[in-house]
């Protein structure tokens, strides 16, 4: 099976399972990830993996810091530097708080992981209590 057969067959596998009931975004988040990678595509794999990690402001892991690279080499210093921030501004943009002063830098499993225990706890309350119903 060539490069472009394996590509060709992950993207299909990813269409056809991407709205099974009970599939994690973080799954799909991996799997783009991996079409990403064997595609060699530098700025969607910053992007993806950026997702995938819990970023800190002024930090970057090491697979991170080889994207950037790989993006310097293919494009050039500065068009590959240029790319890799923006797709960090994008990232960024997509975790802004609504005060647009903080950014949720927590990996979209963990974002997936707080949510299902927000549900659970919201799950365990059969109404919220209405201020009439006290009198």
């Amino acid at each position: 099976m060539t490069e472009a057969d394996q590509i060709l067959d992950l993207t299909r596998r990813a269409i056809d399972s991407f709205d099974h009931p009970g599939r994690s975004l973080t799954s799909v988040v991996r799997q783009a990830h991996r079409i990403a990678v064997r595609r060699h595509d530098f700025a969607a794999q910053a992007w993806l993996l950026m997702q995938l990690s819990d970023i800190v402001v002024g930090t970057s892991t090491a697979e991170l810091v080889d994207i950037r690279r790989k993006l310097e080499a293919f494009l050039g210093e500065e068009a590959g530097s240029a790319e890799y921030v923006r797709q960090t501004r994008r990232y960024f943009a997509s975790r802004r708080a609504d005060d647009a002063d903080n950014i949720n830098g927590h990996s979209v499993e963990q974002l997936e992981d707080a949510l299902a225990q927000t549900e659970a706890v919201y799950g365990q309350y059969s109404a919220a209590p209405r201020w009439n119903d006290r009198n």
